[in-house]
């Protein structure tokens, strides 16, 4: 039988977040992401829904969709027994809800798609610009490929990226797709030894129209979520169906 899988909806309590995150330099920017990726872990362990979308904000909440292998009535039970009190409390448990998604859907079947992504590549050795296995900005990275004489249109390239990230699941084919926002955001990390990091990624939303091809495999895209930092707010594939691309 195939694995069971929900769309989740959350409702944060802003304040609460920020005190109960990382306290950055006064001109640095606060990272919701990885607000939102802690409070989930401390909330639900790794059963917490990902990859999630910051959905938009209403007053003093920030709202959250996500997907999830578990409905919410048992990740709240969860939290109630081993989530953190402090976290229970940032979060709006009234707001808390969940619905099925298809087991499966139709080979052939066409959606229209919005995500948020981080457009970046992993460079290998011989690159005079950057070290090897350095995680780049894949509108630098074809910048450099290209060389100084060369043009290179940052709207195709990451349209580019999206459609070969998707595809190299073999379970869709992107059809259409267009940048609808982009800019660069500076992303809160902490490294092995706990050391706070900051840096900056491309942040790139994107609209589409694909088509699944592995009715199977799409559901495990779905769940996986597309591109680099899935667990921080980047990569939710939100769907609606598109009758034809």
């Amino acid at each position: 039988m195939e694995a069971a899988y929900y769309l989740i909806r959350m409702r944060f309590d802003l304040k609460a977040l920020f005190r109960l995150g990382p306290r950055p330099a006064p001109h640095r920017a606060i990272d919701l992401g990885y607000l939102i990726h802690c409070s989930l872990f401390e909330l639900f362990g790794e059963d917490g829904p990902s990859p999630f979308a910051i959905a938009g904000s209403r007053g003093s909440f920030l709202e959250v969709l996500a997907y999830a292998r578990n409905p919410h009535f048992t990740l709240a039970a969860k939290a109630e027994t081993s989530g953190s009190a402090d976290h229970r409390l940032a979060f709006d448990w009234g707001y808390f809800d969940s619905k099925p998604m298809p087991a499966s859907f139709p080979r052939g079947g066409a959606f229209r798609f919005e995500v948020r992504a981080c457009p970046v590549v992993r460079k290998g050795r011989g690159s005079k610009r950057f070290s090897a296995g350095a995680e780049v900005d894949a509108f630098l990275a074809a910048v450099e490929k290209v060389g100084p004489d060369g043009v290179v249109e940052r709207e195709k390239v990451y349209t580019t990226w999206l459609k070969e990230t998707i595809e190299r699941s073999c379970a869709v084919r992107c059809e259409k797709a267009r940048l609808v926002a982009m800019k660069r955001s500076r992303l809160f990390r902490r490294g092995v030894a706990k050391e706070a990091k900051f840096f900056d990624r491309p942040d790139v939303t994107f609209e589409g129209c694909l088509r699944v091809t592995d009715p199977e495999g799409f559901r495990d895209l779905l769940l996986r979520g597309i591109g680099r930092h899935r667990a921080f707010g980047f990569g939710m594939l939100l769907l609606r169906r598109a009758g034809a691309c």
